[in-house]
């Protein structure tokens, strides 16, 4: 893993000039023009994928004009906000911090849990698994980058909607951040991170901001809608206006702006491979509901791990690819090593990387993916994979 997104953490730390625990830096044409900078702010806009800026060249011109790097890297997989994030906060990849999807199989407590809430599968219940005894500070087996910057007398600000800064997954990516700033708009996070650079000019610093609109929207409209196209004019314009034009001279010394996003979307397609429909399917399945509608990491039955392989692959041959977790993991496809304890039970048995943009729909819960969503990410095409990678002076 050279150039994606779980690169980026090693690449601000060399900006930075200080050393780094974990993957190396992008290539150094990705962030050699930018220089020896002592501040660095870095925009995660969630869900921007590459091609969404290919298809509207002028909405974020003017930013592009001030770029002095400007490239194409890729997300990790499974492309999913929770893995991906954990790998912007770390650097480190999945196969590494083993947050490896928005479902995971915690045996411990006999449930599978929803990793945006830490709630068991089955019902909306926030924080149960803290309440149960997970300990969100504690469960990323790899250091923050927060955490190792600190190390080296450079505070870190996060900044993120008001509605998450507390959640017990901000608690987990957060690790050695200075301080928390919420926000109610993405006006108010890019005012917020102004005053912070204003406040302290020659300062050595870190601000990382996280977005999440163009997700939502995409999820509702599919990324193509005028919706989402103005979604994104609407972000660059506010980043140019409250954030590239106000700032002092002083402020604006050694500062450069990183863009980047965890991952793309993909509207979906039909046929969808629904588990309820197809009894010989749920035979060869001991529960259901882990991992992605894009990638389920699925359980066969005692001795039916042949089974339910051939099955798939005879069955839905044209809905999807089907792997032994094992030889997916061998082949790399989550990160190199060292693989802590915990992954491969959370992996499962079996793993199906959905085609074009069909789900995996395990029972009547995931009826909100086709009802309420229209777009979806998780999977391994070039839409969901591939997000921009912009730096600029400031």
């Amino acid at each position: 893993m050279g150039t994606t997104i779980a690169n980026v953490p090693a690449t601000i730390a060399r900006l930075f000039d200080v050393p780094f625990n974990g993957l190396p830096p992008l290539p150094e044409s990705h962030w050699r023009p930018l220089g020896n900078p002592k501040r660095i702010v870095l925009l995660i806009l969630d869900a921007l994928g590459r091609n969404l800026l290919e298809e509207h060249p002028h909405h974020w011109a003017a930013v592009r004009g001030r770029a002095a790097v400007d490239k194409i890297i890729t997300s990790v997989f499974p492309s999913t906000t929770v893995t991906c994030l954990s790998s912007l906060w770390t650097g480190h990849a999945p196969s590494q911090h083993a947050l490896v999807s928005l479902f995971m199989l915690f045996p411990e407590y006999a449930t599978v849990g929803q990793m945006l809430g830490l709630s068991p599968r089955f019902g909306d219940y926030p924080d149960a698994l803290v309440e149960a005894g997970l300990k969100p500070e504690e469960f990323l087996p790899v250091p923050s980058l927060p955490q190792q910057l600190a190390t080296h007398a450079i505070p870190t600000h996060s900044f993120k909607p008001k509605s998450i800064i507390q959640s017990a997954l901000s608690k987990m990516h957060d690790r050695g951040v200075k301080k928390q700033h919420g926000s109610v708009s993405f006006a108010d996070l890019l005012g917020q991170m102004t005053a912070v650079l204003e406040e302290e000019p020659s300062a050595p610093l870190f601000l990382s901001g996280y977005w999440p609109t163009i997700d939502t929207l995409s999820h509702a409209y599919t990324p193509h809608h005028p919706i989402v196209e103005a979604e994104l004019q609407t972000l660059f314009y506010q980043i140019e206006q409250f954030l590239l034009r106000p700032l002092s001279p002083s402020a604006r010394q050694d500062t450069v702006l990183l863009i980047v996003a965890d991952h793309g979307q993909i509207p979906y397609t039909t046929p969808h491979v629904a588990v309820p429909t197809d009894p010989a399917l749920q035979d060869l399945l001991l529960f259901r509901g882990a991992g992605e509608a894009r990638a389920p990491y699925l359980y066969a039955r005692q001795g039916q791990q042949e089974a339910l392989l051939a099955y798939l692959r005879q069955r839905y041959e044209k809905e999807l690819f089907a792997f032994p977790s094992a030889e997916l993991l061998e082949m790399g496809l989550f990160g190199p090593p060292p693989y802590p304890p915990e992954l491969s039970r959370r992996l499962g048995d079996v793993i199906a990387l959905m085609r074009d943009g069909r789900l995996w729909l395990n029972d009547a819960k995931d009826d909100y993916l086709t009802t309420k969503f229209r777009a979806m990410h998780g999977g391994l095409t070039a839409a969901e994979m591939f997000v921009p990678w912009l730096g600029v002076p400031l």
